[in-house]
């Protein structure tokens, strides 16, 4: 058993660790940015593009 290190708003980095981890039937994601400002008032798009990528849409298929 070992840890595979996973940025999931990359998709080059999905598909390695869906190749190295192909026997994988459960997969828990720990994964959250938290910039602890207010959703409309954050750093800007790509970050809350980002922020939403991670926290809300990674769980996907």
């Amino acid at each position: 058993m070992h840890a595979v290190a996973l940025d999931v708003t990359d998709p080059a980095q999905v598909a390695a660790a869906a190749r190295a981890c192909g026997d994988v039937t459960l997969l828990i994601n720990n994964a959250g940015i938290s910039r602890g400002s207010g959703f409309l008032s954050g750093p800007g798009v790509d970050a809350a593009r980002a922020e939403l990528e991670t926290n809300f849409l990674a769980p996907g298929p």
